[in-house]
């Protein structure tokens, strides 16, 4: 998957803005860099802590599911979705 900016991000959860965005990832203390494309690794640890994006094609979703099962067991998550 290539890298995806923030604003492209939060149009897979459905926000029309990066503020909340931004926000809800704030909530549970994971914070991205401001002006920086997200690669794969970044978005495995967003997708950990609020999910798989409901508008990520089938396909995507596929693939990154065991990548964020992995991480959220390796980092002791249990609440993953």
């Amino acid at each position: 998957m290539r890298p995806l900016t923030r604003k492209e991000l939060a149009k897979l959860y459905g926000y029309g803005c990066t503020k909340t965005f931004t926000r809800r990832l704030a909530k549970r203390d994971v914070f991205i860099t401001p002006r920086k494309l997200l690669d794969m690794d970044e978005q495995v640890v967003i997708f950990a802590y609020l999910g798989i994006p409901p508008l990520l094609c089938q396909e995507l979703q596929a693939v990154f599911q065991p990548l964020v099962k992995q991480y959220c067991e390796k980092h002791d998550l249990h609440d993953y979705q």
